[in-house]
């Protein structure tokens, strides 16, 4: 990934609530691979990485006074976490342009996400109408790429200027 990125993350539980419900990552994505055995001067064992393909960033908002909101918030982030890792071809997709194809695996992270909440709380009776918001910044310079879900809200600071990039999804919104 070219140019340089400080990111940081922070959460807060608030004053409302005993917990803090919110979960967040910030991860680049790398090419690695992993030695087992070699001629060359490297330890078995030695994980090599390339350089940076591009850099998630990711908060999950679990929803206060719904049971279970601090476990929905993980789910959520493990969710992601997991599909872009094991399923989602972002590898070898990023030096080509088959822009629609890489929208619909980050539409399929979210869809794996909502399984993931929904089956825990089928499974878990006290958890029934647990929930979280996940809005997730995928950047594969020079693109930025938001998927979003629910009221936790992604904006642009360009210029001393902060601007909304995403819509609330609430009940209100309806």
């Amino acid at each position: 990934m070219q140019g340089k990125m400080d990111c940081h993350g922070l959460s807060d539980r608030g004053k409302a609530r005993e917990v803090n419900e919110d979960q967040f990552l910030i991860a680049d994505l790398n090419k690695s691979m992993r030695v087992h055995q070699t001629s060359l001067g490297i330890e078995d064992q030695t994980r090599l990485f390339g350089g940076s393909q591009g850099k998630v960033l990711l908060v999950a908002d679990g929803m206060g006074g719904h049971a279970g909101g601090e476990r929905a918030s993980t789910l959520a982030v493990d969710a992601v976490t997991t599909y872009l890792l094991n399923n989602m071809r972002w590898l070898f997709r990023l030096h080509e342009d088959p822009q629609d194809d890489f929208l619909d695996d980050l539409k399929s992270a979210l869809d794996q996400c909502q399984s993931r909440v929904s089956a825990e709380a089928e499974r878990t009776p006290q958890r029934k109408g647990m929930g979280t918001t996940l809005t997730m910044a995928y950047v594969v310079w020079p693109r930025l790429y938001v998927v979003h879900v629910g009221d936790s809200r992604c904006y642009l600071l360009r210029k001393s200027e902060l601007k909304q990039i995403t819509t609330d999804h609430t009940v209100a919104e309806r």
